[in-house]
């Protein structure tokens, strides 16, 4: 979920996959016949004002038991102000709003994605981490359900990485942080499968908060099989549309860590199919790492899912231990009793 509008865009789904000059390709051609695109469906939404307006008949609210907000059992539109728009997710648009004057955001999304929004509103819910962004409550009419969210006040780190370079210390305080969102996650039997800086939030305090879970399917002990995500964080078992389990947001992650060091990823190409014929390639090229955060991304980056870090339920331990993370204090990093963010940035 992008809480920030920007002229610079990254799709989440698998447009342009063969242009002409990559017709041909090797990488491609061998994957062509398994890759399907996902359908999208375009979004019908109300302009702001007849959405303030409206009244619907006997709106449904759910609270969450966490939710510190004190919301009534049920109340009508006209509790519910909706401000500009403030970005756009895989499903939705977000916009600012109050409740009884208690800012907020809120993400509207249209009847069509109401099992992708009720599986974020159960995923947010049930969720007890402090990584993940908080929902305080639905709302739910005959056109929309609007998922009320915690407003992260602090950006997304997309924009902070493009704003300053960020220091290794900041970059492993922040992958740390993200790891414990993960590890909750997959708990969670939840696969992300859309890690990527325009979906990590940034709080007041400078911690992050993982969110839009469009994308995001519950799998227990199983697999998934839907090639979805985007295209610069996608694992080669994705693009190959293999059963894929927690390991495909691993590969996201060690793509997430390689950019927050370089400033760019490291399979971009010039279109999609440039970029998904560099991943299955698998050439990776270092600049401003040590040897330490090159071999803990090459590890996470590994083209074998079974040889990944992170493969492994047992993993996350080895991830945890790895010299990348030598500074971290896991368990304050868990009560966020620290932050080496600037709130300010």
């Amino acid at each position: 979920m992008d809480m920030i509008e920007s002229p610079i865009k990254r799709s989440s789904t698998l447009p342009d996959l063969y242009p002409a000059k990559l017709k041909h390709s090797p990488a491609l051609k061998a994957v062509s016949k398994h890759i399907k695109l996902p359908t999208e469906r375009p979004l019908k939404l109300k302009p702001l004002n007849s959405l303030i307006i409206s009244k619907p008949t006997k709106p449904v609210l759910s609270v969450s038991n966490k939710a510190t907000w004190d919301l009534r059992a049920s109340y009508s539109m006209g509790d519910l102000k909706l401000g500009k728009c403030l970005g756009r997710g895989t499903q939705g648009r977000v916009v600012l709003a109050t409740i009884k004057d208690k800012e907020c955001a809120v993400k509207i999304m249209h009847k069509a994605e109401k099992k992708a929004g009720e599986l974020e509103w159960n995923i947010l819910s049930s969720s007890k981490s402090p990584f993940l962004i908080s929902s305080y409550g639905k709302i739910n009419d005959k056109d929309h359900m609007y998922l009320i969210l915690e407003l992260m006040e602090g950006g997304d780190l997309f924009h902070l990485i493009r704003k300053r370079k960020l220091n290794p210390t900041e970059i492993s305080f922040i992958c740390a942080e993200i790891v414990l969102a993960l590890e909750h996650l997959h708990s969670l039997g939840v696969v992300y499968r859309d890690l990527k800086p325009e979906n990590v939030m940034i709080d007041s305090s400078g911690h992050i908060k993982l969110v839009d879970f469009g994308l995001s399917k519950v799998i227990g002990d199983e697999r998934a099989c839907t090639t979805c995500g985007s295209p610069e964080y996608m694992a080669p078992e994705v693009i190959r549309k293999q059963a894929y389990s927690y390991s495909a947001d691993w590969w996201s992650f060690g793509i997430l860590v390689y950019e927050l060091f370089h400033g760019y990823t490291p399979f971009k190409g010039e279109t999609s199919a440039e970029t998904y014929e560099n991943i299955l390639e698998g050439e990776i090229s270092f600049s401003r790492v040590d040897i330490v955060a090159e071999n803990f991304i090459r590890s996470l980056l590994n083209p074998d899912p079974k040889l990944r870090l992170g493969h492994s339920e047992s993993d996350i331990f080895r991830i945890k231990r790895h010299s990348f993370f030598r500074k971290i204090d896991w368990a304050a990093t868990q009560e966020k009793s620290q932050s080496l963010l600037n709130k300010n940035h």
